[in-house]
């Protein structure tokens, strides 16, 4: 019984294998021959595992910033990091933590077979993420652990089965594909976003914000020309503001400081280094989705015929970057931008502040400028990537009293949904 349980455990943890078994179902409901499935199989787990190892890339360079920031400011810091947050709800509910994995994922399938909400929602880390901060509410709060284990595992399978259909008409726009929307706990970012762009286009649909960055011109200046086309790839504008990003934090933070956390590396030499290696992980996770993509889509369409007609995917929002880099990229600085002002304003009656996540800035920020550009053009993806940057440092303060009184006094959720759901649902119980 313990192996059992141990096993399903494991599986729901490590959403690849599940992945897996849909690719393998796929290929089999194709009639593919044995070499075909195999390969299916193996180019979808490489992707799968070549975005993680470029998170994982772009986690290690983010470490190191976060550690020059507070630094160079000068002001106690929270740090919005999904995955430690993650981890020490792990530690201290992991049972009620998977158990309402298991059921949610239930519910979820579910819904997408008996209900208008036909969305299988495979993100492995964002599903481990909201069951954590369902335990985390729940459990301080009084709740039993059987109940909420029950009811938080219900809310998440309805939310991994609603949230998906709010933006899957805007997801179309940008995939041209009907069978793959966005699963990520930050929907309702990205559906304002979308909700900010149409504001923003229904005044203007043609402005000439950063033209020269973004378009190819014709000019007769062929300095200006190759600029453009310097411009025009979104690995190297990565790396050119991740440089200025590391380098203004190591200049602020002292020669001495950085040099001691690098080991004794020139200051310069190590900056400039960690924000290429920033680089590095998103040109890495850019292939993997690529990969992913191409695999996992067929594959999923010849099990939903089977088992869930109509069903649609939902998968991580790096999915989209590729359809839009340079626009990905540009939400990610306006977003990035955004959390500067909110960390800027919350210090000045206060010392303790809530970090600009570069990681969930890059990843939330860049998907909620897509959105926005696809509602409002160019206008609308800096005007809803820098409000809704704002908004991602503020939520963290929903629950920032709740995090205190469990001993999450440094690390906290950073996804809106996340802290969203939280607050109202504390609300709830505490009535």
């Amino acid at each position: 019984m313990d192996l059992i349980k141990a096993l399903g455990v494991n599986i729901f943890k490590n959403t690849y294998l599940i992945i897996a078994f849909y690719m393998f179902l796929g290929s089999f409901f194709d009639k593919k021959s044995i070499t075909k499935t195999f390969s299916s199989l193996f180019k979808t787990l490489m992707g799968l595992f070549i975005m993680e190892i470029g998170l994982e890339v772009i986690i290690s360079s983010v470490s190191n910033l976060n550690y020059m920031i507070p630094r160079a400011f000068k002001f106690i810091s929270i740090i919005p990091q999904n995955e430690g947050a993650a981890a020490l709800g792990e530690f201290r509910y992991g049972d009620v933590i998977n158990s309402i994995m298991f059921i949610g994922m239930i519910v979820n399938l579910l819904m997408a077979k008996f209900t208008r909400f036909k969305y299988i929602f495979l993100t492995g880390q964002q599903i481990i993420y909201m069951s954590s901060l369902l335990a985390i509410i729940f459990i301080p709060l009084g709740v039993d652990s059987h109940k909420a284990s029950l009811v938080g595992g219900i809310l998440l399978g309805i939310l991994m089965s609603v949230l998906p259909s709010l933006i899957h008409p805007y997801t179309m726009k940008i995939t041209k594909n009907k069978n793959i929307t966005v699963g990520h706990f930050s929907t309702i970012g990205f559906y304002l976003s979308c909700k900010i762009g149409e504001i923003v286009g229904s005044t203007s649909r043609r402005i000439n914000l950063s033209r020269n960055l973004f378009t190819p011109i014709k000019n007769k200046n062929m300095s200006l020309k190759k600029l453009n086309i310097m411009f025009l790839d979104s690995t190297l504008i990565t790396a050119i503001f991740m440089v200025i990003i590391f380098l203004l934090s190591a200049l602020l933070s002292g020669k001495e400081y950085v040099e001691d956390i690098s080991g004794g590396s020139s200051f310069i030499i190590f900056s400039f280094k960690q924000a290429l290696i920033f680089a590095c992980g998103v040109y890495i996770i850019l292939t993997g989705v690529r990969m992913l993509i191409q695999e996992i889509i067929p594959a999923f369409r010849s099990v939903a015929k089977k088992i869930v007609p109509e069903a649609i995917v939902a998968l991580d929002v790096s999915i989209l970057f590729p359809y839009k880099e340079n626009i990905m990229l540009l939400g990610f600085i306006f977003s990035f931008l955004g959390g500067l002002l909110a960390t800027f304003i919350t210090s000045i009656n206060s010392v303790l502040v809530v970090l600009p996540s570069i990681l969930i800035h890059f990843f939330t920020g860049g998907g909620c400028g897509i959105y926005a550009y696809t509602t409002g053009g160019k206008k609308g993806c800096v005007l809803g990537s820098f409000i809704m940057g704002f908004v991602i440092s503020l939520t963290p303060f929903l629950l920032i009293d709740h995090y205190k009184s469990i001993g999450f006094s440094r690390i906290v959720f950073g996804e809106i949904d996340l802290s969203l759901v939280g607050f109202v649902l504390k609300k709830i119980i505490e009535l």
